[in-house]
């Protein structure tokens, strides 16, 4: 991708360059308003990389009067110092992300990684408008890299400035290039399925599949098929062979989801598959080995399960390696007001319309709210106001 980076830091300019161009990325590094206004007269980059301060202006500014004659060009706002305010300005003129230039937080590996995930959505989107003379033949694969544009698209409501929110963000990146095994736990909707794909997004097998199992709505009977397959009659129903779930992760990852409702009677055979990567289909003896990284989230105390004898130890300790908790809405100050900023734009764009005005009592409202849904319940009330404009 051809990246335009405004940076006034020669110092910092050479080290983030070297860092996105190591991903392939063609950079060309300018030091203020001026020179950006000169480098985009004479051609459009892929991508706007901007330092908020700058010798003759400001990157909040030139980003509004960029995206004022081109409002689909990707634009990242970084800054020096964190602000919420500044955050909150910055995803109203349109930024796709804001980023706190901060070294010991891994910003330099941070800001590739959302380029990155700019220019696959960039590519998902070209595919998916292929000619009419192709719409036959690409008409399931077009299906598929529609869920996988929408997935990729939502890792991005993982935005936020409040401490706890970054502690999150600076685990996930930490542990996302191995293969350590992660337990995300936090109340429903703090987004821990999008946790859970932003780190396999950032793992070593970001082109591998990506296997979701919702442990709470599946049968009894049937999870075990639903993970491990089953063979043709092995049991009344089974009319054909089956994969399960960890078969078709192999080589990706698999995220368990809402494991504290996985039956106990199966989780001596989860455990199994998580020690020995191996497990058998109901119906047969042959043992399958895989290559799978695991993912879990639950909005239960899984210790507390345990005490009822309602969960067992051993796959709990295996589970909870890398521990990831993800604080409630309510818990993290002004990200509230930049999510709402975030959801209102992005949704209004969704829907063709034009974002209703705001007020500062209904912000003050909003900060006053417990969000016992947190943030999906945030976004549902954003849509709903976008919608019926009430």
């Amino acid at each position: 991708m051809n990246i335009l980076y405004v940076e006034d830091d020669p110092g910092l300019g050479h080290l983030l360059s070297k860092h996105l161009r190591a991903k392939d990325h063609t950079v060309t590094v300018v030091r203020g308003v001026s020179a950006a206004q000169q480098a985009l007269a004479s051609a459009r980059p892929d991508v706007l990389l901007c330092d908020h301060d700058l010798p003759d202006g400001t990157g909040l500014e030139l980003m509004k009067s960029v995206l004022a004659d081109n409002s689909e060009l990707p634009c990242i706002m970084l800054t020096g110092v964190g602000s919420e305010a500044l955050a909150v300005s910055a995803m109203k003129a349109g930024a796709r992300d804001y980023v706190v230039k901060d070294i010991e937080n891994n910003f330099l590996t941070l800001v590739p990684v959302i380029v990155d995930r700019i220019g696959k959505e960039q590519n998902l989107e070209r595919e998916l408008f292929v000619s009419e003379r192709e719409k036959s033949r690409l008409e399931a694969r077009n299906r598929y890299l529609s869920t996988t544009l929408k997935k990729q698209t939502a890792t991005n409501t993982l935005i936020g400035q409040h401490a706890s929110f970054k502690r999150v963000l600076n685990t996930i990146e930490q542990v996302a290039p191995t293969d350590a095994t992660v337990l995300i736990t936090g109340e429903t909707g703090t987004g821990k399925e999008m946790a859970a794909q932003l780190i396999h997004d950032m793992s070593a097998r970001p082109d591998k599949p990506f296997i979701t199992v919702n442990c709470a709505t599946l049968p009894a009977n049937l999870v075990e098929s639903e993970l491990f397959g089953h063979e043709k009659g092995a049991f009344t129903g089974a009319i054909r062979s089956h994969v399960g779930r960890f078969e078709a992760a192999d080589g990706g990852t698999l995220f368990l989801d809402e494991i504290g409702e996985l039956p106990i009677e199966l989780q001596p055979k989860l455990l199994r598959a998580l020690q020995e990567s191996k497990f058998e289909r109901v119906g047969s003896s042959e043992t399958q080995g895989v290559d799978v990284r695991i993912v879990a989230a639950t909005n239960q105390n899984l210790p507390e399960k345990i005490a009822d004898k309602a969960f067992r130890e051993d796959p709990y300790y295996r589970l909870n390696v890398i521990p990831v908790h993800v604080p409630p809405l309510r818990e993290r100050g002004g990200d509230i007001e930049l999510l709402f900023i975030y959801f209102l734009r992005r949704i209004s764009d969704r829907h063709g319309l034009s974002p209703p005005d705001t007020t500062q009592p209904l912000l003050q409202s909003f900060r006053e709210y417990s969000w016992p849904g947190n943030v999906r319940e945030l976004s549902n009330y954003v849509e709903r106001g976008v919608v019926t404009r009430k």
